[in-house]
Parts: structure tokens; C-alpha cells; sequence
């Protein structure tokens, strides 16, 4: 079984939402504070069956979308189950029969038109469309506050075609869906145990010796029994994670045993809990890191999922947050790859539903095929939207991506909050060299996008289309900036004619002749070499360099600018010339940093970064906008 979509109203930070799914891997992505925990934590409150909600304490008022008691949590999930008349000899799913039990939904289920989505009603199905149908069933909670008793009372029913109650979500049923949500995180001490620095703990004093003299009766009783376990119950167990473990990563050392460690005498059952074992020492897992018990705790849950498939139905749903948590980006991707081979392992079935914050995670999937983006508007509604179904130009994410330069940047962009799209090498080196240097900058904007050019728009509009917040920085010596405002993408431009090379040639040239010299000396020679070019006769400075050392095609940055006199520099042209020849990122930020280190004030750059640390802070600031002849950052005015 898998989850087709929710639909959620009025739970926590979601006013109403829709969120689709698909059968095989989900993958969540979105803000902070946008909804994705949400949304796990409303499907598990629906499937999950150790609730128990007769205690009244699991939701409160503060679970209402912006405390609106007034109105009822709604949450309703559609799941998928199988083909049409799941129940004939034919077309059983294989959970339909576990050992003597059969399904407790057979008799449950609503059609569903797998093209349309639509729910058909007996009179829409006929032999001809039974291979497009879907049997599925249609499952709703629903929570209202009882202002006089101060609780939430929570009911789970089965709906039908129009979406009447059917019947009750029992338990059973529930545990017949199989749901798993699992959540990294930690308990609080309870401070009435016995152990150190419990209010229990500091009452009675002393207790030291009787400690010592418990642990060592409690290991000595219990260490025989243990032994039997590892040999008998717990050896597949024990087999098992070693094997998965192994294939995950070789930096998991050691065999897995169960073991009793001595070191923490608060709380004897803490004692007995999976180990490793290297050479005659047990080491525990709770002292390894948390990135460690990370991947212990989803190895763990496969398993023991796996080995009660024999007497009910395999976990079919997987829930994980933020499996990247504590884990080095090399592993995240491994995290990933071993997530995606229990789909094909254990059923067929089985849908796994993940959020993240790290472009590690999804970055294996070029074609975003199972990224689900959530979007928030201001009035509280929260949709997803496929990522894959983005297309623009009959250009999708593949297309999109050969057109940038820096795949990282672009994956971070995903999870950006603002994307900018620098238009080339100068913008992205250049800008990002003085963000970085600028106090009190928000540096989530270095996560920009080198847009090479040619295909800025292009990536624009997709980034646009997939909901995100998007403006461009670009040059005006073409048409660029009535495109970009013909098809309504906010940008900042510099003034009419100029491109980057012209601004900074002019600051070059306002300078003295030395030190305008080594830094174009150290912008072309970023390498850390100055190669013998062509282009280099019009500097007679630097071509004398050169001829006194004759036979040599390229000459150390440093042991030119130590030979060069400094007498002159190159025209106007000639500096743009270099500028332009010398272009890419590492070139850029040289030239970034060589110009911060001598405190040359760029006053039209820092505009430029000061508005788009506006706009971060206040998204109606989003437009178009180009400095006028005064150096003033106006409106756009294509005319």
C-alpha cells in the first residue's frame, strides 16, 4: 500500500494543504517552518496504531492552525492498495493473505481512475476501463476541541465514494496498512529514577557502595542468559545487521553482539542494548556517535519490519526526517542509495516518504524524479508540487542543469529561500567575493547560480514556475533586461551599456599605476602563473617582463609583479580586453579580494547587495530594477 495524496486543514502551520505521492521513494524539501514534519506527523497520527488517544493529552489547542479551536483538524489520506478486484484469485496484492488472516480493508475499498485521480462510482466501471482503476481506500481523521473539558476528541473513519463515513479506522486495520515514522531525537532523563543527579538520586545520599555491589550480582546473574540469547533468538538478528551493515559503509568496524555494560548503574535495563564487538571488547552503541545511532536505528527498524512479515503484513509506509542528520555529506548519499534499495528488496510496495534540508540526499537523482517541493502562501495554504513535472521551454531540471556551472550551487538552490541567478563567471565571483566580506550580510545568498549566459531566462523560469522566489543580476550591454521584464522575472541590472569589465577597468584605472598593476597582475594570474600571450605586447610593462626572460612561456604571478616597474598601464580597452579574457570564477574572486584588501570602495556593487539584502528580508521588494546615469537603483523602465 502506498499513499496517493493528503489532504490537511487547520493542523499546526498548515491553514489547508495538498500534497501529493507516489508509489517507491518521496523525498520532502521546502523552508524552515513550511510543513514537512507536519505532514508526517498528520499521516502517522492517522495510521499509526499505538496511539492512544482515550488519554486525551496527545493534541492541544496549540495543534490548531494558529489556535483556531473553532474549527476541526481534518486530515484525510487516500491509499492506493491495488489493482481492480484486489480480492479475485487473479489479482490479489500479496498482503491480501498473512498466515490465517486476510485483508481487514478488502471489503473498503473505492475505485480510483489512475489517469484522472477521479473517484468512480459502480455505474463509471465497466470490463473495458478495469485495467485504469485503482482499488484504494479513502481514510480520514478528525479532531475537535471540547472548550468545556479542555481536550481534543479524535475520531478515524473509512469514507466512502462521496466521502460519507463508511466505518470506523480501527486498529487493525490500521496495523494491516503498516505505517513507521521515524524521528531522530532524545529523551529527558526522568529525574525520578535512580540515577545521577536525580531529585530521587540527591534524597538518598550516598549510595555508592550498594550500587557496586548490585551491578556486580546483576552482571554475574545475568551474563549466562545473555549468552543464550545471542546464540538462539537474537542470532538472526545479529546476522542481519552485520550483513546490512557491511554493505552501507566500511567504516562500520566490528561484529554486532548483545552484550552487558557496567558504566551507567542508574538504570540496569540500559545495560543490555546492541554492541560492538572488537576483539574481546563490547563497545555499546550508545556510545558512539549520533550520525552512528542514526544508522543503527533505520537498520534496525528494516529488520525487525522484515522478520514480523512471517505473522502480519511487512511495514508498507517508511517515514524519515532528516536521515542526513550528524552523518558526512559522502554518507548522505549512501543513507539514500541504501534507502532506495529497500524498495526492491523486501516488496514492491513499500513507499518510503523523507524530508531534508541537504542537497546530498537528492543529488543522486539528477532528474528530482521522487522531490516533492512544499510551498507556503501568506494566507497559510501549503502545497507540493513534483519537481520532475517542472518544465520550461520543454526544458526540465536535466536540461536546466547543463546550463549552469557549479552543480553544487545548484542543488543548494533548491533549498534556498531566495535564488538568485548571477548572469556569468564575473557576477558570481565577483559578487560573492564582497558578500562574503560584507558584515552583518545574510550569507545564504552566496548560494546564487552561476547562469553562464545564454540561458539565464530559461533557468529563471524554471526555478520561477517551480515556486520559488528567483532574481537575476546582470549586466545591460544586450537585450537582457527587456526579456527578463517581458516575461516578468525580477532582476537588477547595471546601467544601460555597461557590463562588469567597464566598471571595474574604470576603479583599475582611477587608481595609482602600482597598485591598479598588481592587481590586474594578480586577477590574470590567479593560477599563480602568467602565461606568455598574445595579448600581453599591448602592456609594454609586462611584455619587457617577459623578453628579459627570454625562452620562458609562463613566469611565477609573484615573480612578476616583483620584475614589472609599474610605470604604466594599459588603455581602457586593453584592461577590458584582460578582464574579459580572464573571466572565469577563480579569476573573479581573485580580482574580489585583491580589490577588498586594498579598501577600494565599489559603491554601484554594494547597491547592488544591499538591495538584494532588501529583498531577502522583504519579498515585496521583488522587481526589476537598473541603475540610472546617476548611479541610482531605479524601477525598470523598458522604455
Amino acid at each position: 500500500m502506498y499513499i496517493k495524496w493528503i489532504k490537511i486543514s487547520n493542523f499546526r502551520g498548515i491553514k489547508g494543504g495538498y500534497f501529493p505521492f507516489k508509489s517507491g521513494l518521496n523525498i520532502l524539501i521546502g523552508p524552515s517552518n513550511v510543513g514537512k514534519s507536519t505532514v508526517l506527523t498528520a499521516i502517522d497520527y492517522v495510521l499509526n496504531p499505538n496511539y492512544s488517544w482515550w488519554r486525551r493529552d496527545i493534541l492541544c489547542e496549540l495543534d490548531f492552525y494558529t489556535k483556531n479551536i473553532n474549527k476541526s483538524i481534518e486530515i484525510k489520506l487516500m491509499l492506493g492498495c491495488g489493482p481492480y478486484r484486489c480480492t479475485t484469485t487473479n489479482g490479489n496484492c500479496p498482503r491480501f493473505e498473512i498466515g490465517d488472516e486476510t485483508c481487514k480493508l478488502a471489503d473498503r475499498l473505492i475505485c480510483v481512475d489512475k489517469n484522472t485521480q477521479k473517484i468512480l462510482k459502480a455505474d463509471d466501471i465497466s470490463q473495458e476501463n478495469a485495467e485504469n482503476i485503482e482499488s484504494c481506500v479513502l481514510v480520514q481523521m478528525k479532531a475537535e476541541y471540547k472548550d468545556s473539558d479542555g481536550y481534543v476528541d479524535v475520531i478515524h473513519n473509512i469514507l466512502n465514494e462521496d466521502g460519507d463515513i463508511w466505518c470506523d479506522l480501527t486498529r487493525p486495520m490500521k496495523e494491516w496498512i503498516g505505517s513507521l515514522l521515524f524521528v531522530s531525537g532524545s529523551n529527558p532523563a526522568n529525574d525520578c529514577r535512580l540515577q545521577y543527579n536525580s531529585l530521587l538520586y540527591r534524597a538518598i545520599g550516598d549510595i555508592g557502595p550498594w550500587e557496586q555491589d548490585y551491578i556486580n550480582a546483576f552482571k554475574t546473574k545475568l551474563k549466562e542468559p545473555i549468552d543464550i540469547l545471542t546464540q538462539n533468538q537474537a542470532k538472526t538478528v545479529i546476522e542481519r545487521f552485520k550483513t546490512q551493515s557491511n554493505l552501507l559503509s566500511p567504516l562500520i568496524k566490528g561484529d554486532p553482539s548483545i552484550g552487558i555494560q557496567g558504566t551507567d548503574k542508574r538504570d540496569l535495563l540500559r545495560q543490555v542494548e546492541l554492541c560492538f564487538k572488537i576483539k574481546d571488547f563490547e563497545l555499546p552503541l550508545s556510545r558512539y556517535g549520533r550520525g552512528m545511532q542514526n544508522i543503527a536505528s533505520m537498520l534496525m527498524a528494516t529488520i525487525a519490519q522484515s522478520i514480523t512479515k512471517k505473522i502480519r503484513p511487512a511495514i508498507s509506509i517508511v517515514m524519515i526526517e532528516e536521515p542526513e542528520q550528524n552523518l558526512e555529506p559522502q554518507l548522505q548519499r549512501s543513507i539514500l542509495r541504501f534507502i532506495q534499495n529497500l524498495l526492491h528488496k523486501e516488496d514492491i510496495n513499500r513507499q518510503i516518504i523523507v524530508t531534508t534540508h541537504s542537497p546530498y540526499i537528492i543529488y543522486s537523482d539528477l532528474k528530482l524524479e521522487p522531490v516533492i517541493k512544499l510551498q507556503q502562501n501568506k494566507h497559510g495554504g501549503v502545497k507540493g508540487k513534483f519537481l520532475k513535472e517542472i518544465q520550461v521551454n520543454s526544458k526540465n531540471f536535466i536540461n536546466i542543469r547543463t546550463h549552469v556551472a557549479n552543480d553544487s550551487e545548484l542543488f543548494e538552490s533548491l533549498f534556498s529561500n531566495l535564488v538568485i541567478v548571477w548572469e556569468g563567471a564575473s557576477e558570481a565571483g565577483l559578487y560573492n567575493a564582497f558578500m562574503r566580506n560584507k558584515e552583518n550580510f545574510p550569507l545564504e545568498l552566496l548560494t546564487g547560480i552561476d547562469g553562464q549566459g545564454t540561458n539565464l531566462t530559461d533557468i529563471c523560469q524554471w526555478f520561477k514556475s517551480a515556486g520559488y522566489d528567483v532574481i537575476a543580476v546582470i549586466d545591460s550591454d544586450n537585450n537582457m533586461p527587456d526579456e527578463l521584464s517581458s516575461k516578468q522575472i525580477p532582476f537588477i541590472s547595471l546601467p544601460e551599456g555597461d557590463k562588469i569589465e567597464h566598471i571595474i577597468a574604470d576603479i583599475l584605472l582611477s587608481q595609482n599605476d602600482k597598485e591598479s598593476s598588481h592587481t590586474l597582475l594578480k586577477t590574470i594570474g590567479a593560477t599563480g602563473f602568467i602565461n606568455k600571450a598574445e595579448g600581453h605586447v599591448d602592456w609594454p610593462d609586462l611584455k619587457k617582463v617577459f623578453d628579459d626572460n627570454s625562452g620562458k612561456n609562463n613566469l611565477a604571478t609573484n615573480e612578476v609583479i616583483k620584475s614589472l616597474e609599474f610605470t604604466s598601464l594599459p588603455s581602457r580597452d586593453v584592461v577590458i580586453k584582460y578582464l574579459e579574457e580572464y573571466k572565469g570564477r577563480n579569476y573573479r574572486d581573485t580580482l574580489g579580494q585583491e580589490l577588498i584588501s586594498r579598501n577600494i570602495d565599489i559603491k554601484i556593487f554594494d547597491t547592488v547587495l544591499s538591495k538584494l539584502k532588501e529583498i531577502w528580508f522583504d519579498r515585496s521588494k521583488l522587481g526589476t530594477y537598473q541603475f540610472n546615469n546617476k548611479g541610482i537603483l531605479d524601477p525598470y523602465d523598458p522604455n
